[in-house]
């Protein structure tokens, strides 16, 4: 949810918050008339700021209509067809298959990555935290290889334009004194 649509259903919320109060306090004997009337005079000698309330409710009362039939954004996917039908699979799903893939190799000791599709072909750029005194060019074959292999098997993408780079080496753990 964006920052507007987050305002939006704050102040919508206090609005029907407020008339849950006034049913409850009508319940419980609450003469609501003697509040009306008090908010009625001063709305009466207060007419400019009347009006602008009155002008911010219904930019707000539009609004929320607005939202509420707006489509949902669509989730970025990749898309297979096969014999049964199409599958969509989410840019999201396949990161956590690549983070996966590339924590398997010896060395990788953090993973930072991110998709994009571009001309329908899907590119990966990952940034690696790696061990200390590993062989770093050895290490991005090994991390490519992986997971242009993971992802052909597992959802079929074949293609993928992998950039790598080293963007940390890791700390050297403290031995510990037994």
């Amino acid at each position: 949810m964006n920052l507007v649509t987050r305002i939006v259903l704050f102040i919508f919320s206090l609005l029907v918050l407020v008339l849950a109060i006034g049913a409850l306090g009508v319940a419980v004997g609450w003469d609501p008339e003697l509040t009306f009337l008090a908010v009625n005079q001063w709305l009466v000698a207060s007419r400019v700021e009347a009006g602008l309330i009155g002008l911010i409710a219904l930019g707000l009362a539009i609004l929320a209509v607005v939202l509420v039939f707006r489509k949902s954004e669509d989730v970025p996917t990749i898309i297979k067809e096969t014999n049964l039908g199409t599958i969509r699979i989410s840019l999201q799903a396949v990161e956590t298959l690549i983070k996966r893939a590339a924590g398997e190799i010896d060395g990788v000791r953090g993973i930072h990555s991110k998709l994009r599709m571009v001309d329908g072909e899907l590119g990966i750029d990952l940034a690696l935290e790696v061990a200390p005194d590993t062989n770093i060019p050895e290490l991005a074959d090994k991390v490519q290889t992986r997971v242009k292999e993971y992802l052909a098997h597992t959802v079929g993408i074949t293609g993928a334009t992998i950039g790598l780079t080293v963007r940390e080496i890791a700390a050297q753990p403290k031995a510990r004194v037994k």
